[in-house]
């Protein structure tokens, strides 16, 4: 297996110290958007796109729907009830009644 400093000294372990990594991340960057600037869509890249965002707008109506539905279910509701979350802060009887977790409230 060997030791940590064998391992260190390395020089294919050695030479990524002297990497900039901020600089070879920015310059990366730059690359990728004036290539991505650079590149003109085509006809059925275009209609992908729009496939995709067609997809999108789907699914999220999907999501939509399925959590208005939940929220009219009465499993929904009663848990809104029982919430200690969904309480004033001033209602702090109740939730000891029912959570009997704070002995020490003060009315």
């Amino acid at each position: 297996m060997g030791n940590i400093k064998s391992k260190m000294s390395n020089p294919d372990v050695a030479k990524p110290k002297g990497i900039n990594v901020k600089e070879l991340i920015g310059n990366y960057l730059k690359e990728m958007k004036s290539k991505d600037e650079a590149h003109n869509q085509t006809a059925e890249e275009e209609k992908e796109w729009k496939n995709l965002e067609g997809l999108y707008d789907k699914y999220l109506q999907i999501i939509k729907n399925y959590n208005e539905a939940y929220k009219r279910t009465s499993k929904y509701q009663k848990t809104l009830q029982n919430s200690a979350w969904d309480r004033k802060p001033d209602d702090k009887k109740s939730m000891i009644a029912k959570y009997g977790t704070d002995n020490r409230v003060v009315n």
